[in-house]
């Protein structure tokens, strides 16, 4: 840890300025590297990496050579350094001027640049097929546009589109009472109608009876 951690069993301080007092600031751009030259401070008798490859070029190819450094530095020291035969820690990058006349790499670079090309042609199939189908989205729309809107012969009406709530509206009485039947120049059906409450808990009308003084309320 960088700093001690009382929350943490067994939580021990990186012993960063003996390290860098001792080997240089330099090599200690990783945390296995920085794992490694703590394990080459210790003397042990073998260094053993399993499943540390740091093949990704973008992420651990500025990594791997610190991590090299170190192995190497180990290795001059007596320890044994262990690797899985599939490991790709110790491989080298192409040495600048000689690599680049190796058969395979002269091979392996005409292959990439035929897929670079067939790559390109594919990307700007594409973006045609993308235009096209743009296109047609919008060749959708617009049937549909006219599916809604203009598919039949019928002639709108203005009057016929005015919503009549208000005039029914005015026309409704009073809770419990039944209503006059309405004429409209343009709606020549009565609207005969009975409200009556809907409320959970209806406050009932008092009404005098005969041969009584008092009141009671309607069943």
């Amino acid at each position: 840890m960088t700093e001690q951690q009382a929350d943490i069993p067994g939580c021990v301080q990186y012993p960063y300025k003996e390290i860098i007092d001792k080997y240089g600031p330099y090599h200690l751009g990783s945390s296995i590297a920085l794992m490694l030259a703590l394990a080459v401070e210790q003397r042990p008798k073998a260094l053993g990496l399993f499943g540390i490859d740091m093949s990704a070029g973008e992420e651990w190819g500025y990594q791997r050579p610190s991590c090299q450094h170190w192995l190497g530095l180990a290795k001059a020291m007596g320890i044994d350094i262990v690797l899985p035969p599939e490991s790709d820690l110790m491989r080298h990058s192409t040495i600048y001027g000689l690599g680049e006349h190796n058969q395979r790499h002269v091979k392996l670079r005409e292959r990439m640049n035929e897929l670079e090309s067939n790559k390109n042609v594919l990307m700007q199939r594409i973006q045609q097929d993308t235009l096209g189908l743009q296109a047609i989205n919008g060749a959708l729309d617009q049937v549909k546009y006219i599916l809604e809107l203009w598919s039949d012969d019928l002639q709108g009406d203005l009057e016929q589109a005015m919503s009549f709530s208000g005039v029914f509206a005015k026309a409704l009485p009073v809770l419990g009472e039944p209503t006059q039947a309405i004429t409209h120049p343009v709606y020549s059906g009565p609207l005969q109608e009975t409200i009556t409450t809907t409320t959970a808990d209806p406050v009932p009308k008092k009404r005098k009876h005969k041969g009584n003084s008092g009141t009671q309320p309607n069943a």
